[in-house]
């Protein structure tokens, strides 16, 4: 993730540098070890999977009706 508003040049370098990273079976596998799936893919994939999460978890805290903890 990156902040709003960052170039996309600087969006498609860092997107290039994670994917070699995540290609690296050594990272792979401490990722694993982590608890985390390693994916890559074009900044697009995240987006759409922040999405889904989203929309997933609002059903959720929806239908428990969670209230927001205020700060």
């Amino acid at each position: 993730m990156a902040p709003r508003g960052t170039p996309a040049h600087i969006v498609a370098r860092l997107n290039a540098l994670l994917n070699e990273a995540n290609a690296d079976p050594a990272v792979q596998e401490r990722l694993r070890t982590l608890g985390a799936r390693p994916e890559g893919g074009p900044p697009e994939r995240l987006a759409a999977h922040v999405q889904s999460e989203v929309a997933r978890w609002r059903t959720v805290v929806e239908a428990n009706r969670i209230e927001r903890i205020s700060d």
